[in-house]
């Protein structure tokens, strides 16, 4: 979705979080802060060449963003893809059962 010449990190998200990742992206580039956003909207199949070159242009950082649990999402999926590479990765999920309400309440 977004990417530079420049980038740090590689930031793997979908769904609601993307969108919250993108305004981080905006934000973190006024400070020349350079991420690189990929939008997995599919797990199965998942693009492995694609996030093994990413990775590699974003100095082996991965930064995982997903509303589920830790086990079973987006982070599970992505580091089986990823097996046999070196990387140093960050991972923000869900870690309590969700509430309902309005999305500024909920992402507090």
């Amino acid at each position: 979705m977004k990417h530079s010449e420049h980038d740090q990190v590689l930031v793997v998200s979908a769904g609601v979080t993307l969108y919250e990742v993108v305004k981080a992206y905006e934000k973190l580039k006024q400070k020349n802060i350079h991420i690189r956003i990929i939008d997995i909207f599919s797990i199965n199949p998942i693009d492995k060449d694609e996030l093994i070159k990413s990775l590699n242009e974003s100095k082996n950082k991965l930064f995982i963003i997903e509303d589920y649990f830790e086990r079973g999402g987006i982070c599970d999926r992505v580091v089986r893809a990823l097996a046999g590479h070196s990387y140093k990765l960050y991972h923000r999920c869900v870690d309590k059962l969700p509430i309902s309400g309005k999305p500024e309440h909920i992402y507090k």
